[in-house]
């Protein structure tokens, strides 16, 4: 995905201009002329090398991060032609099943799409994903509504998985979404900031309470066949 150019650049040189950055200007006197005093010349310096480069460096550390962020839903493009995008598809809880997490955590749901718009057929079985939230890292949850990536993505083609990860804050967090489709392509980084829906997350003690009423009530039926 190409992120447009910032006005960075612009604010710094118009900074630059208004602090006297850009250039410095002196008023030197003159040879004396025959008919008064001398006449006053200005003379321009040239900016000193070392803070055009800090600013030069600093531009391009910021436009780097802007570039490597893309919000939920949008679409990074590799110069290869392969793209992925990441959404948030709701939430669920961990099953007692499940591999990763605890029975009970609330899992917050993500749709990844990788797009093959190159020529070569792409195998997306090692791609790999992490997720942030609040400065911790999440854990994956694996269940019967998450899968991984199988198979091929012929040309033109797309996959789409349904990825799991426990987060247990029921209010808005910032998730920062972290995917590489393969050892070859650069991480893509997807932020944005994620809300729960309210009562759809009963909780660790209510979750077990439930698997408990459950097996009981499974062991009545059996007892009474």
């Amino acid at each position: 995905m190409r992120k447009p150019i910032t006005t960075t650049a612009v604010l710094t040189l118009a900074a630059l201009a208004l602090t006297g950055g850009l250039t410095a200007c002196s008023v030197d006197g003159g040879p004396p002329s025959a008919d008064g005093p001398a006449t006053p010349q200005m003379t321009m310096e040239a900016p000193a090398a070392d803070a055009v480069a800090e600013e030069e460096d600093a531009e391009e550390v910021e436009e780097s991060a802007q570039d490597q962020l893309s919000a939920y839903g949008e679409t990074w493009e590799y110069d290869d032609g392969i793209a992925v995008t990441v959404s948030p598809k709701g939430q669920t809880v961990a099953g007692e099943y499940s591999s990763g997490g605890n029975p009970g955590d609330q899992v917050l749901l993500f749709e990844v799409t990788i797009t093959n718009n190159g020529t070569a057929i792409f195998d997306p079985t090692m791609a790999y994903t992490t997720v942030n939230y609040d400065s911790t890292s999440a854990e994956r949850v694996f269940d019967g509504d998450t899968v991984v990536f199988e198979g091929k993505i012929l040309p033109g083609a797309s996959l789409t998985e349904t990825q799991g990860f426990a987060i247990p804050n029921t209010e808005a967090t910032d998730v920062l979404f972290m995917l590489t489709p393969d050892f070859e392509h650069e991480e893509a980084l997807f932020f944005g900031s994620i809300t729960p829906q309210p009562g759809a997350y009963p909780g660790p003690r209510a979750y077990r309470t439930y698997l408990r009423a459950d097996r009981t009530m499974k062991g009545q039926s059996r007892g009474n066949q």
